[in-house]
């Protein structure tokens, strides 16, 4: 990896956890509305997750909720990057 990449993959991994169960993709670049990813979480136990929809943004903090099709609406701003441990 890049010096750059590494870095913010450690960053990723101090925030979130261990993200290497994401697919590739996923962790890269944003979800698309309904986008739906598989995350094997352990063998025999996978998940779902799909975008279901993004809210407005707010002016004041610059997030937005962000619904999953796991029925969480979960907070989504300049500090994350991933709200995927809410389906969790």
């Amino acid at each position: 990896m890049y010096p750059k990449v590494f870095e913010q993959f450690k960053a990723d991994v101090h925030h979130f956890g261990d993200v290497s169960k994401l697919p590739t993709r996923a962790y890269i670049e944003p979800l698309e509305l309904g986008e739906e990813i598989s995350v094997e979480l352990e063998r025999g136990k996978t998940i779902g997750i799909s975008l279901e929809a993004i809210g407005m943004l707010n002016e004041k903090d610059a997030t937005r909720e962000v619904f999953l099709g796991s029925g969480c609406c979960v907070p989504f701003g300049p500090s994350w990057t991933r709200a995927i441990e809410c389906a969790l």
